[in-house]
């Protein structure tokens, strides 16, 4: 499981204005992931890790969910993942293209 890393107080605030207001596209995807309905596995959304939120988390096995969309927030990618002990799967969305 992932530790616990501090994020600033702002950052906590935004991820949860995030949850409560997300996009067509995040509100398909969390429906997918939610109640561990892929395989099991537990999902977090819009999870704030030190100052960066990343759009879905697998807590049990360190590993993000980053979806290419319309809203753009903190990017967790490149130098960070490596430094939080998590890794990144991007999916990029063709244009036109529905989510999953």
């Amino acid at each position: 499981m992932t530790k616990e890393i501090f994020s600033p107080r702002y950052v906590r605030l935004l991820a949860q204005e995030m949850r409560r207001n997300p996009t067509p596209t995040e509100k398909m995807l969390w429906q997918k992931l939610r109640r561990g309905n892929l395989n099991g596995i537990g999902f977090k959304q819009q999870e704030p890790i030190g100052r960066y939120i990343v759009d879905f988390l697998a807590p049990r096995l360190n590993r993000v969910l980053k979806y290419s969309r319309e809203r753009a927030h903190g990017a967790f990618s490149g130098g960070g993942k490596a430094r939080q002990g998590v890794d990144v799967v991007h999916r990029r969305r063709r244009r036109n293209e529905a989510a999953a």
